[in-house]
């Protein structure tokens, strides 16, 4: 067990959170989450408390809270009898043909260990690689008996694990571009309409008319996905469609994507407030030319359109301070733009909010030229850190991110326990693809890395409109 301190968003998350054995943010990351040592907590944010050096990964909020409820009241730091298991995981709960996994294992002094029935170290990682869905138990015996079980699911070759497309429609004329990116699981041969390709890949598209993309992964099983991508002319592009979006406070379920998603009978629905707003990010500088807004029984009947570019600088696109509801259509603009804002400034029913079924934008595509490595036209749809590869590694491997604005970017490794071990990026860097080799033999002052789970922890700060940071955090595993 180790100490360090632990922080929330406002006092009573901190309260709500913070009990035997809750799950709450420490300072070295957001996506990790620690277990309380004891408890409960009447803090305030960024008060120091003591921790257990066990780790779990929650996405969201929502994750955090079920983890919560569901977690187990752990033993007070001074009583440390034999027995008590303090850490049993697998570094990925899914195998594949020609992937290495690790189990972590920490349990107390004086124990008797056994995995699945065979004696073992009470500190220890040991390498798994099964070519069939497996669980392994964990047993100690002490002053206290306990037992863990965890379950890693085989993925046969001949899985398609993701197909996706960055942008389902393209605009004809301009050489808009799109990527797809899709990953199989280990072993399998995948073919792209037809043409081999890696069981990991993206490919950069530029249809010049409606086109089917097959993803084919053969092996133990087979597998098929199809992507349709449509290019339409200027006029028929919806440009906010499916993009990301920003809002004030939404009522739950109501969540401003569903403004976006092509659904007219779905809708954001903004809380009661003087200060409610809707913001989507085109992706891409556009010159903005046509808004339409579909609106539901709630209404906004005073309200602002702007246009904002990458440098955060505003131009209004028109006040109406007659509206009414239904379908408000408006064009003839021309403003240079990546993200459209509607402040609604007044609405129909004061004490309810209002409702959007609908946000479309359309414009024309303003051509940029970021380049990757290998020279070529690259502009990320959205922020996302890779998973090393190779994976695990002896002793460099890559590890690569993709930036949609520039940002100031940090990436820095660190141990099981949440230790930084290295400052691997420091910087400002452009819009656009990076990575970066990690070589073990070059970390400063020579030291050592042994077998083992590290974490890589990637922060872009600065790049949009919503506060906060783009922050992700994945493992990684040393095999030597």
């Amino acid at each position: 067990p180790t100490y360090g301190s632990v922080w929330a968003k406002n006092e009573e998350q901190v309260w709500a959170q913070i009990q035997p054995g809750v799950f709450v943010n420490p300072t070295v990351d957001a996506n990790l989450l620690w277990i309380l040592a004891s408890g409960p907590f009447n803090l305030s944010p960024k008060q120091t408390v003591p921790y257990y050096a066990c780790m779990m990964f929650a996405p969201d909020d929502t994750t955090l809270l079920t983890e919560a409820k569901n977690a187990k009241t752990i033993y007070d730091y001074n009583y440390n009898p034999s027995g008590l298991i303090r850490f049993f995981d697998a570094a990925s709960n899914t195998e594949e043909v020609g992937q290495q996994n690790i189990l972590s294992i920490f349990v107390s002094d004086g124990s008797d260990v056994e995995l699945n029935g065979q004696n073992i170290n009470g500190v220890n990682q040991v390498n798994i690689n099964a070519d069939s869905t497996t669980s392994y138990t964990l047993t100690t015996k002490g002053v206290v008996s306990e037992s863990k079980k965890i379950t890693v699911q085989f993925v046969p070759p001949g899985k398609i694990k993701t197909f996706s497309v960055d942008n389902a429609i393209v605009e004809l004329g301009v050489s808009d571009s799109s990527f797809i990116n899709w990953s199989a699981s280990g072993g399998s041969k995948v073919t792209l309409n037809g043409v081999s390709v890696p069981a990991v890949g993206t490919e950069k598209i530029l249809p010049q008319t409606t086109t089917q993309y097959i993803l084919v992964a053969k092996g133990l099983t087979t597998d098929t996905s199809v992507i349709t991508v449509q290019a339409l002319t200027t006029d028929k592009v919806n440009r906010a469609l499916n993009q990301k979006m920003f809002s004030s406070l939404s009522v739950d379920g109501n969540s401003p994507k569903l403004a976006v998603d092509g659904n007219t009978s779905s809708y954001w629905q903004s809380q009661p407030n003087s200060a409610q707003w809707i913001t989507v990010d085109l992706g891409k500088t556009m010159n903005i030319n046509r808004v339409v807004l579909n609106w539901g029984a709630l209404y906004g009947t005073v309200y602002q359109l702007q246009a904002i570019d990458e440098s955060k600088d505003t131009t209004m696109l028109l006040t109406n301070n007659n509206g009414k509801g239904g379908t408000d259509d408006f064009g003839g603009f021309n403003v240079k733009g990546r993200y459209v804002r509607m402040l609604i400034l007044s609405d129909n029913y004061s004490s309810l909010g209002c409702r959007l079924n609908e946000f479309q934008v359309y414009g024309k595509l303003i051509t940029t030229d970021v380049n990757d490595n290998n020279g070529s036209s690259i502009i990320p749809k959205s922020f996302s850190l890779e998973q090393n590869y190779p994976n695990p590694f002896n002793p460099s491997t890559t590890i690569s991110w993709q930036l949609p604005t520039g940002s100031f970017v940090t990436l820095r490794l660190y141990d099981i326990l949440g230790k930084e071990i290295a400052s691997l990026v420091n910087e400002y860097q452009n819009a656009g693809v990076h990575s970066i080799i990690f070589n073990t033999q070059q970390l400063k002052g020579g030291r050592q890395l042994s077998s083992g789970i590290y974490l890589y922890r990637l922060q872009a700060s600065g790049y949009s409109m919503k506060s906060g940071n783009f922050i992700a955090t994945k493992k990684m595993i040393l095999l030597k």
